[in-house]
């Protein structure tokens, strides 16, 4: 599955076509996970190198128009407030998957304290104000069973 086809796969959820539990498994046989994994999530490095590559845009002009001019503040609410208005899903071919990727998602919440609906709409929020959203995966060091989340952990 190429790039396209996985954005449609997302932005059509209902409309996916359905392959047959052969054809699923003959595509995830064929993918090697060590070519697809993501190496390093960094800083842009200029041409391999040492020297951090600076933004040719100012995200923090782009923040203080944010905050200072109404219309700004108004139309990037508005946008993202849009993208949920038909609700969100998590599609996916495989139904254990899916469960799962919800199963972790509950959990985070429970752990952050924060629903995952609001997590999604700040996410959106900075996709449309910055064009970029970065989402970092952080464990806690202290952290206990929590029996409320089916064998997830939270901090303490």
């Amino acid at each position: 599955m190429n790039t396209w086809d996985a954005v449609q796969l997302v932005f059509n959820g209902n409309k996916r076509k359905q392959l047959s539990e052969e054809q699923r498994l003959r595509e995830a046989a064929a993918r090697d996970p060590k070519k697809i994994a993501i190496k390093k999530i960094g800083q842009a490095i200029k041409d391999g190198g040492s020297e951090f590559e600076e933004s040719n845009v100012d995200l923090e002009e782009i923040q203080r128009a944010y905050f200072s001019d109404s219309y700004i503040r108004k139309s990037v609410d508005k946008y993202s407030e849009l993208m949920f208005k038909e609700g969100w899903e998590i599609p996916g071919r495989n139904d254990a998957a899916t469960e799962y990727v919800w199963t972790r998602m509950k959990l985070m919440a429970e752990a952050t304290g924060q629903p995952i609906q609001e997590l999604m709409k700040e996410i959106a929020h900075d996709l449309v104000l910055f064009a970029n959203a970065f989402v970092v995966k952080a464990r806690q060091k202290n952290r206990r069973r929590c029996n409320r989340c089916h064998g997830g952990w939270v901090h303490r």
